[in-house]
């Protein structure tokens, strides 16, 4: 198992930058040589952007690769994580009541914005290229099944700690959700996965 990636966020620091620009672009009159300028700085930032992350993550399917013959990861419907929840109505009053929408969206952005979907369609190519084997499995309760007993511990976002009732066992969640998935995508081989060490366990 190896340490957490902490992923930079390429379009949230230029997110000011963007908005900027997008206003301007939307005062300026069309077809002026001041829209095509505006329109141009808008698309080079977009584009760095992207150059930028697909260096990253280019890079650290590389680094994935060089150290690991097998990766095992979720098998996430990215399409559907983006979708916008759907509208609530009140039966009584017919208005529509608060949905998340915000919330959702500002996960949506983080979404996008690491590029999940494009790091996997990397990691799977170059893989296939260096004939190193890689495993898709369901996502369902990775990350509330304990790894240790498979106790189902509920847990919402924002809970960090995976703490098991039934036998101790805590840890970040996303660390227990990474054994599970290891788990999952062994037994899916006929192999046997065997718990590292805890540290600081009883």
């Amino acid at each position: 198992m190896g340490s957490p990636v902490k992923v930079p966020k390429y379009m949230r620091k230029k997110e000011k930058l963007v908005k900027r620009l997008q206003t301007k672009l939307s005062h300026a009159p069309k077809r002026t040589e001041k829209y095509y300028k505006v329109l141009n700085s808008l698309q080079k930032t977009h584009y760095r952007i992207k150059c930028q992350r697909n260096d990253f993550l280019h890079k650290e399917a590389n680094k994935l690769l060089d150290s690991h013959n097998l990766i095992v990861h979720e098998k996430l419907n990215i399409r559907k994580m983006l979708m916008r929840p759907k509208p609530i109505q009140d039966k009584t009053s017919g208005q529509y009541l608060p949905n998340g929408a915000n919330r959702k969206s500002g996960l949506n952005k983080s979404i996008s914005d690491v590029g999940w979907g494009k790091f996997l369609n990397i990691l799977n190519y170059k893989a296939n290229e260096r004939g190193k084997g890689i495993i898709g499995i369901n996502p369902y309760m990775t990350s509330q099944a304990c790894s240790q007993c498979g106790e189902i511990v509920k847990k919402s976002l924002s809970t960090r700690t995976h703490q098991c009732p039934k036998c101790g066992f805590s840890a970040h969640r996303d660390l227990n959700a990474a054994y599970n998935i290891l788990r999952l995508g062994l037994e899916s081989l006929g192999l046997e996965f065997v718990m590292p060490p805890i540290i600081g366990a009883a």
